[in-house]
């Protein structure tokens, strides 16, 4: 019902049955002027209507309906005589929102309190501040009458995009998605840009190159738009929320950053296409026990949603076996570096 909240849970299982519950859950809306969904999978009704609720845990979705429905009205929750205005305030955390409290239509003087100052502070004037994303209630408070408590609805703070929306083009052989260099190092995506398809997931990679050497390393990540494209901050998965295109950011440890688009497109069967990056040197190539000879440059396509196996092999060096499943129309670089094998 509007104005009431519900607790949802989202059980996670591995392939045995066995209950995983150490994973961290992402929770999102469709619809957010219907309902508002926590960090912590706690719904509150907002208005009448439909909204679907999503569950994403490490790229694994499911959806539950939520139908919201206007409550009987009582002797018990009838709007007293003082009225707060305007109802249901909504805000982003770090902003502030003046409300006030009337009687009869006559803005009053009332004394002013939050059920959690954790969420939204009020001060004794009506002034709301944003502290942290979630729904709380406040009431006001003329003489002996307390106002019908009101739904405060704080939305996270927006993204600051701090790199561009496409970086110049690479040469050739260079991975792209980079920023400056620093220290004889490079803070960089795997992709200069991502398509996915509406209702997927894809895990985005960030990395450290020095040379031909690349390291994965952990960032904070962030959707420019996370009603088309929501991204989990600590783990780079990404989900096609709405079709649109948004600009996802990987912020690094030491500040450095390195952004790209990602688009949602609908569903389809187009092949994928992955392209090879070999080195130093060439490598042999095999794609799903088809050999397709040396290159250190190779691009060939792939039936989508399919698992295929790329083997790289070399004289001397250690042999590189990998997987594959690409969406529909999606580009993947995979840059790999053949190691020596030891005497």
């Amino acid at each position: 019902m509007m104005d009431s909240s519900a607790q949802l849970v989202a059980v996670v299982r591995g392939r045995d049955g066995t209950e995983l519950s150490d994973r961290v859950v992402q929770w999102t809306v469709d619809r957010n002027e219907i309902a508002f969904v926590s960090d912590h999978g706690v719904v509150t009704g907002l208005s009448p209507g439909r909204a679907t609720v999503t569950a994403t845990v490490e790229g694994v979705t499911d959806q539950v309906t939520v139908t919201v429905r206007r409550g009987r009205e009582t002797v018990a929750n009838r709007t007293t005589g003082v009225v707060i205005e305007p109802v249901k305030p909504r805000l982003r955390v770090g902003e502030t929102f003046q409300v006030r409290a009337l009687v009869n239509g006559a803005e009053r003087p009332a004394v002013w309190r939050s059920a959690d100052s954790n969420i939204a502070a009020i001060s004794s004037t009506g002034l709301i501040t944003g502290v942290s994303q979630s729904v709380t209630t406040i009431t006001a408070t003329i003489g002996s009458t307390v106002s019908r408590a009101s739904l405060v609805i704080v939305d996270p703070k927006p993204v600051a995009i701090v790199a561009p929306l496409a970086p110049p083009p690479a040469p050739p052989t260079a991975p792209i998605s980079e920023t400056t260099p620093a220290a004889g190092t490079t803070f960089l995506l795997d992709q200069s840009s991502y398509t996915i398809e509406i209702g997927d997931s894809i895990r985005l990679h960030a990395f450290i190159r020095q040379g031909w050497e690349r390291t994965e390393r952990g960032a904070t990540w962030s959707s420019s738009d996370s009603s088309v494209v929501a991204v989990g901050s600590q783990s780079g998965w990404a989900r096609g929320v709405s079709l649109g295109s948004a600009v996802v950011t990987a912020v690094a440890e030491d500040r450095r950053s390195v952004a790209a688009p990602v688009k949602v497109s609908p569903r389809g069967t187009a092949n994928g296409v992955l392209k090879l990056r070999v080195g130093p040197g060439k490598g042999d190539i095999t794609v799903d026990n088809v050999h397709h000879g040396l290159y250190s440059r190779f691009d060939v396509p792939l039936t989508p949603y399919v698992k295929h196996v790329i083997t790289i092999a070399r004289t001397g060096y250690v042999t590189v076996d990998t997987t594959i499943t690409l969406r529909s129309g999606q580009e993947r670089i995979i840059a790999i570096t053949l190691k020596r094998a030891q005497p």
